[in-house]
């Protein structure tokens, strides 16, 4: 009984490495909406698995000895490891809620594939934002892009336990949403706990409660809007709250 439960939460957690990332895994597990969902708990260690390729980049990109391009590659490793998932969800996202509509037609315009001028200026912002204080940053640290990752993905889980699903259909976030709570919650903040174990700096441990809070309160303000969030609102909240922990990684003088 043990052994088939530990089972599921595997392929559950191979599953979501898929699903969240482009790394050809060499497996194939059915998907199943029980375990994709049960899996979310899990997000901490897929961000350190992400965190670790960008750690990676990092380190290849310093040879180069320019710290424009070691940002932009950063930026463009984190685009490709993702595929992009996280930044089309920040384009719908923008697209609908600020259209200034009501809440149908907001659900209707994030479901629409096509992007908007509000979709293109979120994504520019959003990943300038990201390229400048991984310039101005005055040393960047390979545990922070280890940990970056991490606290987006379990800022996450977070949204996804604490709001309801907005939505009409019954896509893969309808399930992750409405599966998840405080169980999960505290699940995968130990995961993220254990991490910061292995990086043993306070001042990550303050990013990470203030990086939750602030995109707390931010996806509330979207909320309102819709009476709940999408998966397009989880997606544009990641690359926010990646933002958010950028911001404070400059901003905090504890770093320095």
């Amino acid at each position: 009984m043990l052994v088939r439960f530990l089972t599921e939460y595997f392929k559950g957690f191979f599953l979501q490495l898929q699903f969240l990332t482009t790394l050809p895994l060499p497996i194939n597990i059915q998907y199943t909406e029980k375990r994709f969902s049960q899996a979310i708990i899990f997000y901490p260690y897929i961000g350190l698995i992400i965190g670790s390729l960008l750690a990676l980049v990092y380190y290849i990109a310093m040879y180069l000895q320019s710290p424009r391009i070691t940002a932009i590659l950063i930026v463009f490793a984190g685009i490709m490891i993702t595929g992009g998932l996280h930044i089309d969800g920040l384009a719908d996202t923008c697209d609908g809620l600020f259209s200034y509509r009501t809440k149908e037609q907001i659900l209707t315009i994030m479901k629409d594939s096509r992007i908007g001028v509000q979709g293109v200026l979120g994504i520019i912002m959003v990943l300038g934002l990201k390229f400048i204080f991984l310039l101005e940053i005055k040393q960047i640290d390979f545990r922070m892009l280890l940990f970056l990752p991490v606290i987006s993905r379990t800022a996450l889980v977070w949204n996804a336990g604490l709001f309801s699903y907005a939505g009409h259909n019954k896509s893969p976030a309808f399930y992750l949403i409405n599966q998840t709570g405080w169980k999960q919650i505290i699940i995968s903040s130990m995961l993220m706990f254990t991490v910061f174990l292995f990086i043993r700096q306070y001042l990550y441990l303050i990013v990470s409660g203030l990086t939750i809070l602030l995109t707390l309160l931010l996806t509330y303000t979207f909320s309102r809007k819709i009476n709940g969030i999408t998966g397009d609102v989880l997606g544009a909240m990641l690359e926010i709250s990646e933002t958010i922990s950028l911001f404070l990684f400059y901003f905090l003088p504890l770093y320095y």
